[in-house]
């Protein structure tokens, strides 16, 4: 008997322990994120303090008070281990508030917006709309880390010149998806054709197979459709 009661005894303190040890990791990890994240914030600030025309990047509605115009500011979440690691997080942060303002100018029908939308956040992620961006380095450490904030220009003019460019591609975009269409619809009633002949001139003796290859084909016909 007292056996089994050192016995639970020692589960009951390892299972104590185990549950410490977790609880401090998290905390330690939730720790590091925020101190990631404030960070980033503190190092926009300084900059902010230093270079007045950078007050977008740290107090956006007091810039946007005084620069008439539509404005979109994207930040890296938290400080990144080069500076074109810290662009782009900042321009994908930007691009997706961006395409949520402009989709709906953009005139697509159904079938298109996943282009169209890949398309334009790729300019965004290029800089197409940059108007300003503020870059910041910083020493830890265990070595260099920087961070990103960038202005984006949403204004009609801006936009519309992006936009413009994708004409002459969603043409031929579109041209090419109705190529296929076509394809896919020929391919099916052909099959169906052969079937019909082949079955007669063999006599039903490959019924089964044929059927089976056209359906495969039909299948084929659909999702290009879909």
């Amino acid at each position: 008997m007292r056996a089994v009661l050192v016995i639970l005894a020692s589960v009951a303190v390892g299972v104590l322990v185990r549950g410490l040890v977790r609880q401090y990791s998290g905390e330690e990890a939730g720790a590091q994120v925020s101190s990631n994240s404030d960070a980033a914030a503190a190092l926009r600030e300084i900059s902010a303090a230093t270079q007045p025309s950078k007050l977008w990047a740290v107090d956006f509605a007091a810039y946007a008070s005084t620069h008439p115009g539509r404005w979109v500011v994207g930040h890296c979440a938290e400080p990144c281990l080069s500076e074109e690691e810290a662009a782009k997080e900042a321009r994908v942060d930007a691009a997706k508030t961006v395409w949520r303002m402009v989709a709906g100018r953009l005139g697509f029908v159904s079938g298109e917006g996943d282009w169209l939308q890949e398309r334009f956040m790729a300019d965004v992620v290029a800089g197409k709309l940059d108007a300003d961006t503020l870059v910041e380095r910083f020493e830890r450490p265990y070595g260099t880390v920087w961070t990103e904030s960038v202005l984006v220009d949403v204004s009609a003019g801006r936009v519309d010149a992006v936009v413009n460019s994708y004409r002459d591609e969603l043409s031929d975009w579109r041209n090419r998806q109705a190529m296929v269409r076509r394809a896919a619809v020929l391919g099916m009633a052909g099959a169906w054709l052969a079937y019909l002949f082949l079955n007669a001139v063999t006599r039903g003796y490959f019924t089964t197979r044929l059927r089976l290859a056209a359906g495969v084909v039909t299948a084929v016909g659909v999702a290009l459709l879909i």
